[in-house]
């Protein structure tokens, strides 16, 4: 009789600390991103392509150096990625390298295409955004992702 009652114990605790780390997964899966601080290289990654996840290409603009955005054709970033309302991306910083006023952040796109349940894809690939500060923010030197150097003017 006393191991039936130890047994039927042993169980209820198994299964309510399953039940607790079910429930801690469900809220960790639910808490959107943590915002990081604009004004470091990481923060800059991260607003950039929130604004190309938003299709937002004026915001997106706004974190690459204003020479590079003269180069480059953005109606070709409109029509590569901003014009695609079935694709999402998200992206991990992987590294970062700080060098006085230059910085390097290597990053993994995994990119979200087509409709669900079979019609759907997914690639990711690995990113370096090469960065300079510029009074209090970072500013997008090179030219990124999703732009591709025949969409710039990389000889000016």
């Amino acid at each position: 009789m006393a191991t039936k009652q130890t047994s039927r114990r042993i169980l209820t605790a198994l299964a309510a600390a399953m039940a607790a780390l079910i429930f801690a997964a469900i809220l960790l899966a639910i808490q959107p991103p943590r915002i990081l601080d604009p004004a470091t290289p990481e923060g800059t990654a991260q607003g950039y392509y929130q604004a190309i996840n938003d299709g937002d290409q004026e915001a997106a603009l706004a974190y690459l150096d204003a020479d590079l955005v003269q180069r480059c054709d953005q109606y070709a970033l409109y029509y590569r990625f901003g014009n695609r309302e079935d694709a999402s991306i998200s992206v991990v910083i992987l590294t970062t390298e700080i060098d006085g006023n230059k910085a390097s952040v290597d990053v993994r796109v995994t990119e979200n295409y087509g409709g669900e349940p079979f019609g759907g894809g997914t690639y990711r690939h690995d990113e370096t955004l090469q960065m300079e500060r510029r009074g209090d923010r970072w500013m997008i030197l090179g030219v990124p992702w999703p732009w591709d150097p025949y969409m710039c003017d990389v000889e000016k």
